[in-house]
């Protein structure tokens, strides 16, 4: 049996309770979306990172990954930047969704990433902390916390 199809809201609600718009995906949504300039970025058990007209729900492009986008999406300078149980850390051009960089992790990435700085932020389930340079995707370095962020750890 297949995983049933969830909806998204897509407008805001001037009513409570009542949706002004949905869009299917082919999977569980458990992402928290990101807007940004009337774009909606959510990913999806599906395996796909979508990016969706807020106002209509059309989509706009859809990213495949190896597996499932349950991380929220971060949107920095035109990027979208979003992890997969795939083991990889996505950086996706926010218009085309074309792919501009992949970082493979030691597991799932399930965290969503946090950008400062022109640095990317990321946790994954190989209990490190990735910083990651946002431009080139390459790993400025990682620290094994067993899930606790140590802020005075070097980079």
């Amino acid at each position: 049996m297949s995983a049933p199809l969830m909806t998204m809201c897509m407008r805001s609600m001037p009513v409570v309770g009542r949706c002004n718009g949905a869009t299917k995906t082919g999977g569980d949504v458990v992402s928290a979306p990101a807007v940004v300039n009337g774009v909606v970025y959510v990913g999806s058990d599906d395996d796909y990172v979508y990016a969706l007209n807020a106002s209509s729900g059309t989509l706009l492009w859809r990213y495949q990954t190896g597996y499932l986008v349950d991380s929220s999406p971060t949107v920095v300078n035109g990027v979208v930047y979003v992890g997969s149980y795939d083991d990889y850390v996505y950086a996706l051009n926010a218009s085309t969704g074309t792919l501009q960089w992949r970082y493979q992790t030691g597991s799932w990435v399930y965290s969503s990433p946090a950008v400062v700085n022109g640095v990317v932020y990321v946790g994954s389930y190989d209990d490190y902390v990735y910083a990651l340079n946002a431009v080139v995707g390459r790993c400025n370095g990682a620290t094994r916390q067993r899930g606790v962020f140590n802020p005075r750890q070097q980079w």
